[in-house]
């Protein structure tokens, strides 16, 4: 399993279309914001996570 799929179960992170979470508040913001701006955001998101799993990865490492 990926590192980042279980911090994000752990944490309750719903995963973009994993879930039809706030599916209204989505299609707004895709309408109202440019598509680079929605693909920057999204892909911001996604790295932070990813970092954060790696932080915690880390973390947990040295404690060792």
């Amino acid at each position: 399993m990926p590192i980042l799929r279980v911090w994000t179960e752990y944490l309750g992170v719903v995963m973009a279309g994993t879930k039809k979470a706030c599916s209204s508040e989505i299609h707004i913001y895709q309408r109202t914001c440019a598509h680079s701006w929605i693909t920057y955001f999204n892909d911001r998101r996604k790295l932070a996570f990813q970092q954060k799993g790696m932080l915690a990865q880390g973390n947990s490492q040295n404690e060792r």
